[in-house]
């Protein structure tokens, strides 16, 4: 695999992403958008068998054959850091809008883990993150797949927030977390968002996590489970249903927020150009700015129960401090 047009030669890096299920329709434009973006260092692990077809018919990708678990999200990661490569998960609900490779590699100095984060709460997010190869975090990473392996019933998002001290808990002892890599989070208020809110800075703009959220069959969990949103149960597309232009598809549903950046001419837009030639894109999103919550809404499944810790972590101090120092600076 190349390390990508941006980085050097003392650069390993690939990404990774998985797809299966009803996301397969979506293959055909990740590999269209990874071409336009002259990205070739992303190995996409197909976890059924029409995954894998569609995936080995498109020019320029790796594919890799999994089984349909949440572990894979992990397996696959942590290979690449036993080779010392570093890596950064995409989950597949994501449009690249750039190759996210230059920020991301400026964000990562310093630090050897990255994680996603919420716009407005103290959460943090694990729709793509970012592992830098070395000892600690893939001693981190691989005493989280085994404490996932040996509890299927807990989240790994939730796990992953556990296992770095932040706001959440899970059932793991102190002897089970293994010590902390150096972390940070993204820039999510305008660089890599997740769809819902962000702040608007267009020129900044990487990333959308367009958080679907229907990843439930990766836990063994059928269509009729009572705990999944019924907006996962009966929209097609899956993730938030919009339309850039008032219309419905063929079946009478509005097209969901992801359909609509994977149509045709949106993957072949010009990363440079990108808002000039998906003007309606553009607008979907302004719909999307929120002015940054002060304070962030506390980090919790549900106010009743315990599930986090009270307060807030130091990430959610930290990042108020840099919107003041942004805000200062824009006058």
């Amino acid at each position: 695999l190349g390390a990508g047009s941006h980085a050097g030669a003392d650069f390993r890096f690939v990404y990774v992403t998985m797809v299966y299920g009803r996301f397969n329709r979506y293959i055909s434009g990740w590999a269209s958008r990874l071409r336009r973006l002259s990205i070739g260092n992303l190995i996409m692990a197909t976890l059924d068998d029409e995954a894998f077809e569609l995936c080995s018919a498109q020019d320029g990708l790796h594919c890799a054959r999994g089984g349909i678990s949440v572990l894979n999200k992990y397996t696959f990661l942590l290979i690449a850091l036993q080779l010392g490569i570093d890596v950064t998960w995409l989950d597949f609900d994501i449009f690249l809008v750039r190759d996210p490779g230059p920020q991301l590699r400026a964000a990562a100095e310093g630090y050897d883990l990255l994680m996603g984060y919420d716009y407005d709460s103290d959460c943090l997010c694990n729709g793509f993150f970012y592992l830098r190869s070395r000892p600690s975090t893939h001693r981190w990473l691989f005493e989280l797949v085994r404490w996932l392996y040996d509890h299927p019933y807990e989240h790994d998002q939730r796990a992953i927030a556990a296992f770095l001290n932040y706001t959440e808990k899970v059932a793991a002892t102190a002897d089970e977390l293994p010590p902390l890599p150096k972390w940070y989070v993204f820039d999510v208020d305008n660089r890599f968002i997740n769809w819902g809110s962000w702040e608007g800075r267009f020129d900044r703009l990487d990333l959308i996590h367009f958080v679907d959220g229907s990843a439930f069959s990766l836990y063994g969990r059928q269509a009729w489970d009572p705990s999944i949103p019924l907006d996962k149960a009966h929209l097609e597309d899956g993730g938030h249903s919009v339309s850039s232009s008032g219309g419905k598809d063929a079946q009478g549903a509005e097209p969901s927020a992801m359909a609509a950046f994977y149509q045709e001419a949106v993957v072949a837009a010009d990363p440079s150009r990108f808002w000039d030639e998906a003007p309606s894109l553009r607008k979907l999103l302004m719909d999307q700015r929120r002015p940054p919550p002060t304070p962030r809404q506390r980090c919790g499944i549900l106010p009743s129960v315990e599930t986090a810790h009270s307060g807030y972590g130091w990430v959610a101090d930290a990042e108020e401090e840099r919107r003041r120092r942004d805000a200062a600076a824009m006058g």
